[in-house]
């Protein structure tokens, strides 16, 4: 009886254990936006509000949640991101606005959406929650989520094998940023170097762990950086092209222009590694 008792005992807290807020991180416990700024994206809705971000409609999206904005009207040229949240008030997704030519054959393939009613503005967004917990009032243990759904259609893998194996590659690894990724729907697995078909969405992974560290949105043109605005760059294609290695060849069909881009971190920067990467920057 007492072996019995003590065996029930140690199985409870074994669960308890595993279920508990140490184990349920996801991918992440941070969610930190433009690299070098780093600057700390609130994870509840509460938290959101108090910090002057407003919620842009009372309808859930069950899909995505409730979007918030830093200005009432939305997101601006000089505060671009929206942020989303559950009916529970956790963080499921995060997103740009941007403003200027997007591929129209990315907006064809559902990765920039049309902002209606205005002229050259396009959404992104990233979801980070399973559809179940938007709008249901129901919570889930991990932090910041467990997935990462472009638009919540294209995911991007948790893992770099696992996002090699799917189509996605590799490039340089940056410090604080890791080893960058990205996916060309015309050339699977590489590179074809077309603006056009390049998934603006680019995961980066540490070179020990293998686990993602970050994600930036890209875009074929400039927009507000800081310290004005919230976006990098702007960036040459050359410059861009630092993302790849030195010897993939990477360049760009469309001519000379400026790209921007906007990081998300997941991880503290700090804790990054790129050693046993290929190539490093």
């Amino acid at each position: 009886m007492a072996r019995s008792l003590h065996l029930l005992l140690v199985t409870l807290s074994v669960v308890l254990l595993l279920s508990g807020p140490a184990a349920a991180q996801g991918f992440g416990s941070r969610l930190l936006r433009t690299f070098f700024v780093f600057a700390e994206q609130p994870l509840s809705s509460s938290v959101a509000e108090a910090n002057g971000w407003s919620r842009l409609s009372s309808t859930c999206d069950p899909d995505v949640g409730y979007a918030y904005a830093q200005s009432p009207s939305g997101p601006t040229s000089l505060s671009p991101v929206t942020l989303y949240y559950t009916a529970a008030g956790q963080l499921s997704g995060f997103g740009v606005r941007v403003s200027g030519k997007i591929e129209q054959n990315l907006v064809n393939h559902g990765f920039w959406r049309r902002v209606a009613g205005q002229s050259d503005t396009y959404d992104i967004y990233i979801r980070t929650r399973d559809a179940k917990f938007m709008c249901s009032g129901a919570k889930s243990l991990d932090v910041i989520g467990d997935r990462l759904e472009i638009n919540s259609f294209f995911t991007v893998p948790l893992n770099q094998s696992v996002a090699v194996k799917q189509g996605w590659a590799p490039g340089n690894c940056i410090g604080r940023m890791g080893i960058h990724h990205s996916f060309d729907l015309a050339a699977f697995g590489g590179n074809s170097w077309n603006a056009s078909t390049l998934v603006p969405v680019q995961p980066m992974y540490d070179a020990q762990r293998h686990t993602i560290n970050a994600i930036l949105f890209n875009m074929p043109h400039a927009e507000y950086t800081e310290p004005i605005g919230m976006f990098e760059g702007p960036f040459t294609n050359g410059l861009f092209c630092k993302n790849w290695c030195a010897d993939s060849g990477c360049t760009f069909d469309i001519g000379f222009h400026l790209w921007s881009t906007m990081h998300f971190h997941f991880v503290d920067p700090s804790t990054i590694s790129c050693t046993g990467s290929p190539c490093v920057l």
